[in-house]
């Protein structure tokens, strides 16, 4: 059996960009006055659906908007499919902190016998998932992870079999409660400027937007897959996983972390480190980050390929900057162009960072990100000729 895993559908939406083809557009010309913004605004996005989602918490409505559009962009509205063939795993770290604080608020201002059943459920965790499930009729492995490792466990679900096509989510919503908490940790930014420098020689912190991004993966002998479905081929995961049990682990990177991750996706992928033509990297002004992964890829890659990181357009976020960051690489596959480093200063020159929109012939990509609790993932993408 061939276990090979390939990305047939992808949504990215952003404070910018509502679709894939923005988020591209932005990528290589970044002309948005909305470039500061932290919040994505939901309600204009959310008005075709709004039957649907009006007793959704925040991450709710996003996760069903992002996975409809993925949806769609797949194709399978034109496929007559087996529920069970279709999986979902999705990734949030606060999943329903605003429903959480309005129940909180009516039992506090109003007394419990005023707090509505139909709110209160809205608090569950992984309700995310119902509205998708239920509206696709999706029956296939179902999950919610409280971190950024929706595509390890998406992945192996399809090599082991479960599914034939998995959605794989990462949507993190910051409230502005969330927001006012990060701003006052040491490894953010808070100076009030809005910018974010990667690979800077003096890091200020990372800048939190929101982000929704939603993959579909699927297996290569799947009875639904089309030559032009394929993105890319998914060829190999690696990590190294914190052993701390909090956000403690957001404070401090090193290098050997980034290079057991990167060198177990090479491994994995049966890629040498020669055959990588791009790196998209986990750097966004975080004060250990840049530095350690610039160390990293220095003692990985001799060859120095060219490395972009996003997070001067983007932002950072905190649960789905691998996904977000995958994107980007499947844009570089598809439009054979490394896009430049935007808002990129004077910077680490450990690495070759790609300063200038650079077209070319890229085969493969390495992707490193990382999660809320600190851990450290990488995973290589691989062009696909359509036939």
């Amino acid at each position: 059996m061939n276990s090979s895993i390939y990305i047939t559908g992808v949504d990215v939406i952003t404070p910018m960009t509502n679709n894939f083809d923005e988020f591209r557009d932005q990528l290589y010309d970044t002309c948005s006055e909305n470039l500061y913004k932290q919040q994505i605004d939901l309600y204009e996005l959310e008005t075709p659906f709004y039957r649907k989602t009006r007793r959704m918490n925040r991450t709710s409505v996003a996760a069903f908007i992002s996975s409809t559009q993925a949806y769609y962009n797949r194709g399978l509205d034109h496929i007559k499919y087996n529920p069970y063939d279709i999986g979902t795993i999705y990734s949030t770290f606060y999943a329903s902190v605003d429903s959480t604080i309005n129940v909180l608020d009516t039992v506090y201002t109003k007394g419990i016998n005023n707090v509505s059943p139909i709110i209160f459920a809205a608090t569950v965790g992984n309700s995310c998932i119902a509205g998708v499930t239920m509206e696709y009729k999706l029956k296939g492995t179902s999950m919610h992870l409280q971190s950024s490792n929706a595509l390890r466990y998406s992945y192996n679900s399809l090599i082991n079999g479960n599914v034939e096509l998995i959605f794989c989510g990462g949507y993190d919503c910051y409230i502005n409660n969330i927001l006012k908490y990060y701003n006052n940790l040491p490894y953010v930014n808070n100076s009030g400027l809005g910018d974010c420098s990667p690979y800077s020689t003096k890091p200020k912190g990372i800048y939190l937007k929101e982000s929704l991004v939603t993959l579909i993966l699927e297996k290569s002998d799947s009875k639904y897959m089309t030559d032009e479905s394929i993105q890319c081929e998914l060829c190999g995961i690696g990590a190294h996983r914190k052993t701390t049990k909090n956000n403690d682990g957001l404070y401090t990177f090193e290098n050997k972390e980034f290079e057991e991750a990167m060198i177990l996706a090479l491994k994995n992928a049966d890629v040498s480190a020669e055959e990588i033509d791009c790196i998209v990297g986990a750097a966004g002004e975080h004060p250990t980050i840049d530095y350690a992964e610039a160390i990293a890829i220095k003692n990985c890659f001799e060859k120095k390929p060219p490395v972009v990181s996003i997070k001067g357009i983007f932002g950072d976020t905190l649960g789905c900057n691998l996904n977000l960051n995958i994107v980007a690489a499947i844009c570089i596959l598809q439009k054979q162009e490394i896009p430049k480093v935007f808002n990129c200063g004077e910077a680490i020159d450990l690495i070759n960072i790609n300063r200038q929109n650079t077209k070319g012939t890229y085969k493969y990509v390495l992707v490193n990100g990382y999660s809320e609790y600190g851990s450290v993932m990488s995973t290589v993408l691989k062009y696909y000729e359509k036939h």
